[in-house]
């Protein structure tokens, strides 16, 4: 359970005084991080633009992937950071609208926006901005992706499969017996759904149940497209020191295995030849 569930929570009288006693650090350490999530998405993004516009600096790309990798940022982190980082250009370069958009969005609010080709999400994100003056969560998000949210971001199927411990977490529950409704929580907000939420699809007469998830999804694993894998190829080719691996064989040994492979893509690296017709 995350501290701001934990503050937006049912607790005892005790565990309520330190509740109050934190609050507005935590709330202050959430802003901070999100803040400095936001920061790092950029670094990650402009390091990416140098290594496409210099190609040829193998040392320096080696210092920046060193630096990177220091800082305890995996592939997967700054994959999504890439992901996040062009939807935020993207929006930034739009009209007023959208650059408003994309200052107000974290890093997994921006990641949610690549993925919702086809869909209003922006646009109804927008309408959700200006008259909460904040986003939707994550969850809320994933959940209008996944078509249980509608438009205003609301769960189109309320409190049906699931009850609530202490502390307002959802149980999963799998039978299909008829269990009368636990009342509504009060606490939360327009930001900060209630929790204890679950939704509800009938599928095959039994239940599909969906549960208050994580609001981050920025270490989630988000698959490349080819063009994507080919720039990231062409930077990792010019960071290879061909003369060190040609006298360690260790390294040689390496690459031994995808010999194959790399005749492959040295023969669709060559320019396509034309050659004239004959009638």
């Amino acid at each position: 359970m995350s501290l701001i569930q934990i503050i937006n929570s049912e607790h005892s009288a005790e565990f309520g005084q330190l509740i109050t006693e934190i609050k507005a650090n935590v709330l202050s350490y959430l802003e901070a991080r999100q803040k400095a999530q936001k920061e790092r998405m950029i670094i990650i993004g402009k390091i990416a633009e140098y290594k496409n516009s210099y190609p040829q600096r193998s040392k320096e790309h080696r210092a920046l992937t060193t630096a990177m990798s220091e800082e305890g940022w995996s592939q997967d982190v700054i994959s999504n950071n890439l992901v996040a980082y062009k939807q935020y250009k993207e929006l930034m370069d739009g009209l007023s609208h959208s650059q408003s958009l994309a200052e107000a969005a974290s890093v997994s609010h921006l990641i949610l926006f690549s993925r919702s080709e086809g869909t209003a999400l922006a646009y109804d994100s927008l309408m959700y901005l200006r008259k909460y003056k904040g986003l939707p969560s994550i969850k809320a998000m994933r959940g209008y992706l996944g078509g249980f949210f509608d438009s205003k971001f609301q769960p189109k199927f309320r409190n049906k499969g699931s009850r609530s411990d202490s502390f307002g977490t959802p149980e999963l529950t799998t039978t299909n017996t008829t269990k009368q409704p636990e009342p509504q929580q009060t606490s939360g907000s327009a930001l900060m759904p209630n929790q204890g939420e679950a939704f509800e699809i009938p599928v095959n007469d039994g239940l599909l149940v969906i549960h208050q998830d994580s609001t981050d999804i920025e270490h989630e694993a988000v698959k490349p497209s080819q063009k994507e894998l080919i720039q990231q190829l062409n930077t990792i080719v010019t960071q290879i020191d061909t003369e060190e691996v040609f006298v360690n064989d260790a390294l040689r040994s390496q690459l031994e295995p995808f010999q194959h492979q790399y005749e492959m893509i040295s023969e669709l690296a060559k320019p396509i030849i034309s050659r004239p017709k004959y009638v």
